[in-house]
């Protein structure tokens, strides 16, 4: 699933969605249901024009659809993040340059 949501600026708030968590039946597993599951909805995302898509996941796991570390950019998460897993606050832009010029905080 994923919903509407903010990255909020001082002056401006760019409009981004999240990527609610994936979960797949046990005996379906490694079967790449998720990662279809994935390849669809970032496909409507950008064919809705969205900029990008924003998540707290496993960066190693998700960064074979191009998710990195949002402290990639100047943008932070409204959620209090343990250290330790800050690198797993993810972001995806969903086409060159989608972020760019973007900052601030995404409200989750």
């Amino acid at each position: 699933m994923l919903s509407k949501t903010y990255i909020k600026e001082a002056d401006e708030n760019t409009e981004i969605l999240l990527l609610a968590p994936l979960s797949v039946r046990l005996e379906e597993r490694n079967k790449d249901i998720s990662g279809a599951l994935i390849n669809v909805a970032l496909a409507c995302a950008r064919k809705m024009g969205f900029r990008a898509v924003f998540l707290l996941g496993h960066k190693n796991y998700y960064s074979k659809f191009g998710f990195v570390p949002v402290r990639n950019y100047n943008i932070k998460c409204s959620l209090d993040i343990a250290p330790e897993i800050i690198d797993n606050v993810i972001i995806l832009p969903l086409f060159e340059g989608g972020l760019e010029g973007v900052s601030g905080v995404v409200e989750v």
